[in-house]
Parts: structure tokens; sequence; C-alpha cells
């Protein structure tokens, strides 16, 4: 009866040993995919230094010497908070979702497709004020700068459908106002 005990006790010692392995493990890799709040982050396309900082609650403050390089950082910090729902808004507005959910979002991909939002979006940024085209332009920058130099894992939300974003075009920021617009309507 003793020798049943002593077993089961290094049993189920190395199964909760392994337990916390695996769960410290996730916790880390999973913490490394959060936004970076401090130190710095070099983005090889600033023109000049740029601040950001957050207050307790997290809302961001940024600091910068033209309006390009504001874009810019403000483009990387939605990229660390928001990828993926950024990503997601795109590819529902472009009716490339089944490209990496499956053949379950094909009507929602049709949808989108007779819209035409990819198409519009296009044609109404070759119409818009050169500011607003380089700020766009900016701001894709900032996105791409994260996307090239993160330095952790992609948010979890990649990882169970198992695609990378692709680099962020000035007519997807078109295509997220289209997409908030439909569903205010």
């Amino acid at each position: 009866m003793r020798a049943i005990r002593r077993v089961l006790l290094i049993v189920v010692g190395t199964l909760l040993v392994l337990a916390l392995l695996v769960v410290g493990g996730a916790y880390l890799w999973m913490r490394g995919s959060l936004p970076q709040t401090e130190g710095e982050a070099r983005i090889a396309a600033l023109e000049a230094p740029v601040t950001v900082r957050r207050n307790d609650d997290g809302m961001v403050r940024i600091q910068a010497a033209n309006e390009a390089d504001l874009y810019r950082a403000l483009g990387f910090v939605h990229a660390q908070e928001r990828l993926w729902q950024m990503d997601f808004m795109r590819r529902t507005a472009s009716g490339r979702l089944s490209e990496v959910m499956g053949e379950a979002t094909l009507g929602l991909d049709r949808f989108f497709r007779t819209l035409g939002f990819r198409q519009l979006a296009e044609a109404n940024l070759a119409v818009l004020s050169e500011e607003t085209k380089t700020a766009l332009q900016a701001y894709s920058e900032g996105v791409n700068a994260f996307l090239a130099n993160r330095s952790g894992p992609l948010p979890l939300e990649f990882h169970f459908p198992r695609y990378l974003p692709v680099p962020m075009r000035p007519s997807d920021s078109l295509l997220g106002g289209r997409l908030l617009a439909l569903r205010l309507s």
C-alpha cells in the first residue's frame, strides 16, 4: 500500500510540475504579444524623434515634430494594440475573410464583394486631398513598421486560424470607415 501511495504521489507531483511549466510558458508567451508601453522603439520611417506616453488609464498621448510622424506613431500604436481587429475589419470589408476563416464566411465575402468596398476605397483615395493621402500613407507606414519590427509573437487571435497579417495600404483605413458606416446605417 505504501509503494502505491508513493508512486501515486510521484506521478501527481510530476503532472503538477508539468502543468505549472505549461501554464507559465503560455503566460510568458502571451505576455510577449502585449503592446510595448515602456522603453524605446526605433522606427526607420520617422523623420524626427516622437514621444508616446500613456496615462494610468492607458490613454495615449503622442508628441511629434511634424504631422507625418504623428500619423506614423499613431499607426504603430494602433497596430500594437488592435492589429487583429484592424486586419479582421480590412478582410471583412474587402470580402477576403474566407482566405483565413474558411468556407463558413463565404456568404459574407460575397456580400462585401458585391458592395465593392475595396473598389470604392481605392476610388475615394484617388480623389482625396494630398494632405489626407499623406496622412493615410504615414499611418500605413506606422502600422507596417510595427509588423516589420515587432519582437514578440503576434496576438493570440492570429494563431488559431494560423495566418499572418499583410502590410497596410492607405486605402485600408478607408475600408474601416466604410464598414463602420454600414454598421451604423
